[in-house]
């Protein structure tokens, strides 16, 4: 049970880590107005 949870946790953080970088990605490929659009979001 325990090991199944942390199992769990380890795939939750490795499709974060999945994501960043996706968005990382993103933001180098798609010209400027979308950085803004990021930029507003987090303030």
């Amino acid at each position: 049970m325990r090991l199944n949870m942390d199992n769990r946790k380890e795939e939750r953080s490795s499709e974060k880590r999945f994501q960043t970088t996706f968005l990382t990605q993103t933001v180098i490929i798609t010209p400027h107005p979308f950085p803004q659009y990021i930029h507003s979001i987090k303030s």
